[in-house]
């Protein structure tokens, strides 16, 4: 996974590999990357319905900020431009989820043979985000009319949010102070402080089967700042197959498998493409596995 300004929040996640005899079935992987945003328990929340979000993530003990724009056309395409704040540099990337088969980066510099866990940090903070505004907003966004002052102290509800073999867990006890605020109709503004205790787990889920860690942290007390915008666009076009494709990089989505010492080596992930379409309609109308 890469780097993120965020260090403090342990992100689990390992590589979904899985090393097969010759013989041995393959494991059951997804046709296509979903971004999972129906997939809460409380996802009949009208703070999901959200489809322009940004969100600011910081720990309160580090210099960067990580901010997170969204535009989220379904579940499975999603443009996230990121922006990271660390003294006086700013670096700016984008990153598209293109229907769930695709996955395109601009000025990104993606880790190799990792590139698909550069959605994991966005999307965690997105579900995080969201998770806590349906706990404590009292409601959905539109019936927030002015000033929500939002102050929660959580004993027994544990929050952990994932994305593919990531994951981000707020242990308890936890605590919640901050406000939203309307802007207009369809958006409002939130900032929060969560207090919480962070634990890494002894263990990772890898397709469905739980893997123990040879390490487990100690428990200690976290503090993250995170605020944003939430908008619902009814307005908010699809993604236009006009869009041009100089200068981002394309990755196909699927299975990959390399052999090794008699084994095959099976992952799930984004691979760089050859293809070179020119339009975002161009690259639609391509064989998802080249």
């Amino acid at each position: 996974m890469k780097s993120a300004t965020v260090s403090f929040v342990l992100l689990v996640t390992t590589p979904a590999v899985f090393l097969l005899a010759q013989s041995s079935p393959l494991p059951q992987y997804p046709a296509a990357v979903s971004i999972g945003l129906d997939a809460s328990g409380t996802q009949q929340c009208g703070w999901y319905k959200g489809n322009r979000i940004t969100i600011s993530a910081r720990s309160k003990s580090e210099e960067g900020e990580t901010t997170d724009s969204l535009e989220i056309y379904n579940d499975k395409t999603i443009l996230i431009t990121e922006t990271e704040h660390i003294g006086k540099l700013n670096t700016k990337h984008q990153i598209l989820l293109l229907d769930g088969y695709w996955m395109l980066a601009r000025n990104a510099d993606l880790p190799k043979d990792a590139e698909i866990d550069y959605l994991d940090s966005p999307l965690l903070f997105l579900k995080l985000a969201l998770e806590l505004l349906c706990m404590t907003a009292g409601g959905p966004p539109e019936n927030i009319t002015q000033t929500l002052v939002l102050d929660l102290k959580e004993k027994k509800h544990v929050i952990e949010v994932k994305s593919g073999a990531a994951g981000l867990e707020i242990g308890t006890p936890w605590s919640l102070l901050g406000k939203v605020d309307l802007l207009d109709q369809g958006r409002r503004t939130f900032d929060s402080r969560v207090d919480f205790k962070h634990e890494e787990p002894g263990y990772v889920v890898i397709g469905g089967e739980r893997i123990k860690l040879d390490q487990k942290e100690k428990a200690r007390r976290e503090e993250m700042l995170l605020s944003g915008r939430w908008q619902y666009d009814v307005n908010l076009p699809g993604l236009a197959d006009d869009m041009p494709l100089e200068g981002w990089q394309i990755f196909s989505i699927g299975l990959i498998k390399r052999q090794e010492r008699g084994m095959m080596y099976i992952d799930f992930g984004a691979r760089p493409s050859d293809v070179r379409p020119k339009s975002i309609g161009d690259l639609r109308k391509l064989p998802h596995s080249q």
